[in-house]
């Protein structure tokens, strides 16, 4: 009987999993549909607007964010709705005024990847709607309402998915389907918005919002979300350190081609939150049991047994992409010598659970400072390579870039977690 309750109680823990996983296929889908649909410099256009919001769906809150995913839960599970709901508002208020600024650096003249303008701006406002809708579900989240959560993101991936295919078929090009995405994504806030006040009971006094966030400014934890959000810059760079200079460097249609083969990136980063999303509370147990040798073992098992298994999909994997680009979007026909390295960089993200197992035992810090290790060699390796070769960078060096990033990340995470599982071992026989 309790083997059978608790297989009902993890099958329920569990049921929203299939949504979010069709909220993923659904996100990176989308972008194969806007490839075949638009040209290639429009997409490589698209892709830079998608960078510059994806950099600000990370940093635009100044690490409130985070804060609240943290403390919200326990608010909420304590009673105090409206000292939650309030931190949540103070996270999108600081995420707007971080947005604002961000929109008046075309006036001083600076140029973010080559964009300028009406392009910048939207790629802006569309990082900005982004992350406030992140804000407003993780209100379900925080109440454990994983079903409605998982709802409200598949939800959102279908709608921005079909009104930005229907704006790429009638020929508005990037512009068109990010700034449908945008205006979707703000009418989804909206609703969640109200439907958060309408279960806490509250109703919106504009005046009084506003008070309430002054008021708060001045004692908003910005210690400790300056820290976060130090991490989530660096994990920016890391994961997106190729694609970056590639947007800087490459022509408009040479990165269209280059954010074409990436998308396979962005399926691995995906798959690599599913898994990590039910491996982190079952290593949280364990080392909530106080076993930290048993949380490395669990995660080296799967991180080295997805390891081998994507590594050995990537070559089939690739050449398959290969074959299927040419034949069904020929006008990508160029990011196909792309996809092996691009592939095998997936296949190491993918596998890397080593940052869960030091996130789970407290080791943030040894993580960030590994994050920086492997970046800073995989940079200074590229620079003196392309120095002693006196080429210019290309795609294809750049996409190998990707995969050298992505192994010595893996490998200096795994290095670390095997250094702090020992020395945790050495003290408990010491004790």
């Amino acid at each position: 009987m309790k083997l059978r309750a608790t297989l009902i109680r993890g099958v329920a823990h569990f049921a929203y999993m299939p949504l979010l996983a069709l909220a993923a296929a659904i996100s990176f889908g989308k972008l194969v549909v806007y490839a075949a649909l638009i040209d290639v410099g429009q997409f490589g256009v698209l892709s830079k607007m998608l960078l510059v919001s994806t950099l600000l769906g990370m940093i635009g809150s100044l690490g409130m964010q985070a804060i609240a995913s943290r403390e919200v839960p326990a608010l909420f599970a304590r009673g105090r709705t409206r000292r939650g709901l309030q931190q949540l508002v103070d996270a999108s208020a600081v995420t707007t005024a971080v947005a604002a600024a961000s929109l008046l650096l075309p006036a001083g003249g600076v140029s973010v990847l080559g964009l300028h303008g009406a392009d910048y701006i939207i790629g802006v406002l569309h990082g900005w709607a982004q992350l406030l809708f992140l804000i407003a579900a993780s209100e379900s989240r925080s109440r454990l309402a994983m079903k409605r959560y998982a709802i409200e993101m598949a939800g959102r991936a279908a709608c921005i998915a079909i009104g930005g295919i229907v704006a790429a078929a009638f020929g508005l090009g990037a512009r068109g389907i990010a700034l449908t995405e945008t205006v979707g994504t703000l009418a989804l806030v909206t609703i969640l918005t109200n439907a958060a006040l309408a279960r806490a009971q509250i109703k919106p006094s504009v005046r009084c919002l506003m008070r309430r966030i002054l008021a708060d400014g001045r004692n908003l934890p910005w210690r400790a979300a300056l820290t976060l959000l130090l991490g989530s810059g660096v994990l920016f760079v890391s994961m997106n350190l190729d694609r970056w200079i590639a947007a800087e460097i490459l022509k408009s249609e040479d990165f269209g081609a280059y954010a074409f083969a990436w998308i396979v990136l962005i399926a691995a980063q995906t798959i690599q939150s599913l898994f990590n999303s039910g491996l982190q509370p079952l290593l949280a147990q364990r080392n909530a049991s106080g076993s930290s040798g048993r949380v490395f073992q669990a995660a080296a098992a799967v991180s080295l047994s997805m390891l081998a298994v994507c590594v050995a999909l990537a070559l089939p994997s690739a050449w398959v992409a290969g074959w299927l680009t040419q034949r069904w979007v020929p006008q990508y026909a160029s990011s196909t010598s792309l996809m092996l390295p691009l592939f095998l960089a997936a296949a190491l993200r993918a596998a890397d659970f080593w940052p869960t197992f030091l996130v789970v035992t407290r080791r943030e810090g040894r993580w960030m400072a590994a994050q920086v290790a492997a970046t800073v060699l995989s940079v200074a390796g590229y620079a003196v390579w392309v120095y002693a070769s006196a080429v210019q960078p290309t795609a294809e060096s750049l996409a190998w870039l990707a995969t050298a990033n992505g192994f010595l990340t893996y490998t200096v995470n795994g290095c670390v977690s095997a250094v702090v599982n020992h020395v945790a071992r050495q003290s408990s026989k010491e004790q």
